[in-house]
């Protein structure tokens, strides 16, 4: 039931992701839908947001199409009531005050270690493709199945270490890591 629920909320998200650009590939669509949701299904300490009226701001590396499709989202809905901001960032030392960050598989492992380690203190819920993630200490990771489908793969310690908590559904569409 509750692997039904989420499908059917990531498919009302992709609904409104699928008439964004066509150069975009399904699995671009599905990973952005997934981050729309994670918002959803991911609790923030209280402190991390300066006042009830500050935006859930979502860091991007890079120009890729997945931040075109986020900011699409952006214009159109809410992350807990607070608007979405989409912030583009050219180097890894720019990424600061982000609630989630994406790194597509185009980021460079030695980048990707970086972000982990900078973000970490910031309660950033970091999510990464597989390929581009070197170690295991990304709080949610993107794989493909042997199938070909996408998979999420959720740390808890890694979570835990940002102060984040993973909703139940959530958890019960991923692979779960305990360490």
């Amino acid at each position: 039931m509750r692997t039904a629920v989420m499908v059917g909320l990531l498919l009302l998200t992709m609904a409104t992701v699928a008439s964004a650009q066509s150069e975009v590939t399904p699995e671009q669509k599905i990973k952005v839908a997934y981050l729309y949701n994670f918002i959803r299904y991911v609790q923030w300490p209280d402190s991390t947001f300066l006042d009830k009226e500050a935006p859930f701001v979502i860091g991007i590396l890079d120009d890729d199409p997945h931040s075109q499709l986020l900011e699409r989202i952006a214009k159109r809905k809410l992350a807990r009531g607070r608007t979405i901001v989409v912030r583009r960032f050219t180097d890894v030392n720019q990424i600061r005050d982000c609630h989630l960050v994406f790194l597509s598989d185009s980021t460079k492992p030695n980048e990707v270690a970086d972000v982990i380690t900078r973000t970490e203190q910031q309660h950033s819920l970091l999510v990464c493709d597989i390929v581009a993630t070197p170690n295991k200490d990304a709080p949610i990771q993107f794989y493909y199945d042997q199938d070909g489908t996408i998979g999420l793969k959720i740390n808890i310690a890694a979570m835990e270490r940002r102060d984040l908590k993973a909703d139940a559904k959530l958890l019960n569409v991923a692979s779960v890591v305990r360490g």
